[in-house]
């Protein structure tokens, strides 16, 4: 979905509600948030599937009128959600635990430490890519062969980061907060620009370790105009 999209989901919640409506901003926050002057989808929604998309837009404009999560607020929001989108939920406490069409499932809430691991598998898998690629750029290193040829044959010593932002390691935001609060990042996540910044154990996920060695070694095909 666009901003135009949830924009018209929030219009059409706040007339049915008999409410004004408001302007909808999506922003790099964790959670959505009905304010008094902007309803604010997180950036993450838009990785999820319509349907969720829906549901969320309709959530944050529900409080328009209902600005806690009591009876009222939910069948409220059930209400709306079939009436107007065919849309059925099933509840886990305040949010949906799935959502269907048609009786058709098309949303369930994985269980926390499923979703979890699997988070964690997603990103143990990106940073062996990301090693291998840094490896393989450390193994082509040409500025021994050009400018220290005394030091071909000789072992150099590289690191592999300990650290990358959400957005090189293909997860949200949202996800990176999950990790955070499960013990795989041992410090507070700090935002970059472009993503939050994810600090990990390599011995403890069972990757390489940082400090590695490398043999330096004359390139074997010449790059003409690399000198100055």
């Amino acid at each position: 979905m666009e901003l135009k999209d949830f924009q018209a989901v929030t219009d059409l919640v706040a007339e049915n509600l008999g409410v004004q409506t408001q302007t909808v901003k999506i922003s790099k926050v964790r959670r959505g948030r009905c304010g008094k002057k902007f309803i604010v989808i997180p950036t993450w929604i838009l990785s999820t599937c319509e349907e969720y998309q829906i549901y969320y837009a309709v959530h944050e404009a529900v409080h328009l009128r209902y600005k806690n999560h009591a009876p009222p607020f939910h069948s409220t929001e059930s209400r709306l959600l079939k009436e107007l989108l065919d849309l059925e939920i099933e509840y886990r406490h305040a949010y949906p635990r799935s959502l269907s069409v048609n009786g058709q499932q098309v949303y369930e809430r994985e269980g926390k430490k499923k979703g979890i691991d699997k988070i964690k598998e997603k990103v143990i898998n990106r940073i062996e890519e990301l090693d291998q690629e840094t490896i393989k750029l450390y193994r082509e290193d040409w500025y021994w062969a050009d400018h220290c040829p005394d030091e071909v044959g000789k072992y150099h010593t590289y690191y592999l980061p300990i650290c990358y932002r959400s957005e090189e390691l293909g997860i949200t935001d949202d996800e990176a907060y999950h990790l955070r609060n499960h013990g795989f990042s041992p410090r507070n996540l700090r935002f970059y620009g472009q993503g939050f910044a994810l600090y990990f154990d390599r011995d403890k996920l069972g990757l390489r370790k940082k400090e590695i060695r490398i043999k330096a070694e004359q390139r074997s095909i010449s790059r003409e105009g690399d000198l100055t």
